[in-house]
C-alpha cells in the first residue's frame, strides 16, 4: 500500500475521515401513504360524525320547541254534571 487510507467511523466518511454524514433512514413510500391514507379516513369518519350528531341534536330542539308551542289541552278533565 503506497497510499495513506484511514479506517472511519459510523459517522465520517472519506479518504481521510474529513466528510461528516449524518445519520438518515427514510421509510418505504406505502408506508407513508398508507399512513396518510388512514388518516384521511378517520377525519372523514371524525366529520360525518359530527354532522349526525348537530343535525339529530337540532331536530330534537325545534321538536321540543314545538311540542312547547302547542296548546295543552287537558285529556283527563271531568266535566261536572249540572
Amino acid at each position: 500500500m503506497n497510499t495513506l487510507s484511514c479506517v472511519c467511523n459510523e459517522a465520517y466518511k472519506g479518504s481521510r475521515c474529513e466528510q461528516f454524514q449524518l445519520f438518515s433512514s427514510s421509510g418505504k413510500a406505502g408506508e407513508a401513504g398508507l399512513i396518510a391514507a388512514v388518516v384521511i379516513v378517520v377525519l372523514l369518519i371524525l366529520v360525518v360524525i359530527a354532522v349526525v350528531i348537530y343535525y339529530t341534536r337540532k331536530m330534537l330542539k325545534a321538536k321540543q320547541q314545538s311540542q312547547q308551542n302547542k296548546p295543552k289541552t287537558e285529556y283527563w278533565k271531568v266535566q261536572p254534571r249540572v
